[in-house]
């Protein structure tokens, strides 16, 4: 037998010894004894435990199909305006990020190939520099990036 947490009729958490597990406060709430086949989310119903329904898994969420080559104008369309004057403005004082729109902005470039590791890096030192210039905040970075790269224009 197995101890339960029992919340609103349904089986909330389930413990072989949750006074070995638990602070006492919340080892006290595993008032049931139930046998091992119940599991969490089961139901009490005329003396039997009925396991949960499972529930369908939401469809995944589908991305537009990724672009692999933009050219150069429509690569610079991938960031906001707000990105674009961030990056325009931090490039003349970082290297890197000069270094890598330097060759975006290069006119020999036909066009920006954005299943390249160089074109992920570099989308995503920009994002970094952004973030850190606190012109879009840390937590989009990785969104940004996602949405860039797979060419979710602006």
């Amino acid at each position: 037998m197995h101890k339960a947490w029992i919340e609103n009729g349904v089986v909330r958490d389930i413990a072989v010894d949750p006074d070995s597990l638990f602070h006492p406060d919340v080892a006290a709430l595993f008032t049931a004894d139930v046998p091992e086949s119940v599991v969490v989310g089961s139901t009490l119903v005329d003396g039997q435990w009925i396991p949960p329904v499972p529930v369908a898994d939401e469809p995944p969420i589908v991305l537009a199909q990724a672009v692999t080559k933009v050219s150069p104008v429509e690569f610079k369309l991938l960031f906001t305006g707000p990105e674009r004057v961030g990056i325009k403005k931090l490039r003349v004082d970082d290297a890197l990020l000069d270094d890598f729109m330097s060759i975006v902005d290069d006119g020999r470039l036909g066009f920006v190939d954005m299943s390249l590791k160089s074109t992920r890096d570099g989308v995503g030192y920009a994002l970094q520099a952004l973030a850190s210039d606190e012109v879009i905040p840390a937590d989009t970075v990785e969104r940004r990036a996602a949405e860039i790269l797979t060419g979710v224009f602006q």
